[in-house]
């Protein structure tokens, strides 16, 4: 991969096809700055509208430890409808993250059971 990313650094360097010493040092920064990135690339990679949905669930239960639906929502109402709060909520139950149960007066209440 040094070698590939050296040969596109002298070739952008209009020197003519030779490799030098300053392109191997800079594709090896390169290299190394996308390694040590290379976890938080894959996860900015994997996050969909549906994800930022669920981690903003995510983080507002957990903020909270426990909170029923309707409080969650209007917390939420900017950012996240209820079709969506829906699909967090499944998510989030199939991660084991979250239990939902009934307040005496029969308000569904999300509680955080995760660690993290």
């Amino acid at each position: 991969m040094v070698a590939k990313i050296s040969m596109l650094l002298a070739l952008a360097d209009g020197k003519g096809p030779a490799i030098l010493l300053p392109h191997v040092s800079v594709a090896i920064k390169l290299l190394k700055s996308v390694e040590n990135n290379l976890p938080d690339l894959i996860d900015f990679s994997q996050h969909e509208p549906s994800t930022e949905k669920t981690l903003k669930v995510r983080e507002a239960i957990k903020r909270h430890q426990k909170i029923d639906r309707s409080r969650l929502l209007r917390n939420l109402s900017r950012s996240v409808s209820g079709p969506e709060l829906t699909r967090a909520i499944v998510d989030l139950k199939d991660q084991q993250l979250i239990t939902e149960d009934c307040s005496p007066t029969g308000a569904r209440i999300y509680i955080w059971l995760g660690n993290s």
